[in-house]
């Protein structure tokens, strides 16, 4: 179960924009929220400046959500991604939401340095947004979950099967199968062309997902299962992009048979090059 959320901020609006998911967390599964800054300079002045920040923010949550005290804020000292790290490890965090903006706040496209090395340096689930939530409709209505046939992506599942309910929020499960149509010769120096049948490759995609499917529905969750073929980061965050998507929820790694999809080369795509909020979890060992 979600119940203790780690949420980095350096001060900055651009680090904020995962306020709103830590509360929205809050409200809905109970969670308790460590706000977090790292003073990297130790200079009396500098950490004035982050405990006025972090003294106004207080009064600002007060403010904006009322009867609702499920936060703490917090002024570390140190190097900014060792001490969140050694936070959450400390705390055992059950997740941590990290803004992508970089070190001057300019640009969502790609990972800053602080939240990427968050990112790969702890094991626990992280929730990375790219831009502000969106205004005048919820948070989270629909979540992707992108599946590889294998058993890897079993650990995105059982976090959703938490956020779709809390949420209220449909679940799209898909399958992107990408081929491998030709193994090298022994020699190096040709190449045999496989004889694969792409109708019956989608036909155990798609009896895959309905399993996975059914067995969420079993929860009362209203889910949906699609199956594409092609390159599946790009698939991914063209679905998201044209259907609505608010979370893409993804394991980090997998190895599937023919398919050859290593699942941790597409969700680092997805997070650095797309613009949808990716909660990446690692199975268990992973």
């Amino acid at each position: 179960m979600i119940k203790e959320v780690v949420i980095p901020l350096d001060g900055s609006a651009e680090a904020e924009i995962t306020v709103p998911y830590g509360m929205a967390l809050a409200q809905k599964l109970g969670a308790q929220l460590d706000f977090v800054s790292v003073d990297e300079t130790g200079a009396a002045d500098t950490g004035n400046l982050y405990r006025n920040y972090l003294r106004h923010l207080d009064e600002r949550l007060k403010a904006k959500y009322p009867g609702q005290r499920a936060w703490q804020t917090r002024l570390q000292n140190g190097k900014a991604a060792e001490e969140i790290l050694r936070f959450i490890e400390e705390h055992v965090a059950d997740l941590v939401i990290l803004s992508a903006h970089g070190a001057s706040g300019r640009g969502s496209a790609l990972v800053g340095k602080v939240a990427n090395k968050i990112m790969t340096g702890t094991n626990k689930p992280a929730l990375l947004i790219k831009s502000p939530p969106p205004e005048n409709r919820p948070l989270i209505s629909k979540i992707l979950v992108p599946l590889d046939g294998s058993g890897i992506g079993q650990a995105a599942l059982d976090i959703v099967s938490q956020l779709a309910p809390a949420f209220n929020a449909e679940v799209v499960l898909t399958q992107v199968v990408e081929p491998v149509r030709y193994l090298p010769s022994v020699d190096g120096m040709g190449a045999y062309t496989l004889p694969i049948d792409d109708a019956e490759i989608e036909a155990d995609a798609t009896t895959f997902l309905n399993r996975r499917a059914e067995a969420l529905r079993q929860k009362g969750i209203t889910v949906s299962t699609v199956v594409k073929t092609g390159s599946a980061a790009e698939l991914i965050m063209n679905y998201a992009r044209d259907n609505q998507v608010d979370l893409i929820a993804m394991s980090t790694h997998g190895l599937s048979g023919l398919t050859r999809w290593v699942f941790g080369s597409v969700t680092e795509k997805i997070v650095v090059y797309g613009t949808t909020p990716v909660l990446v979890v690692h199975p268990p060992g992973g």
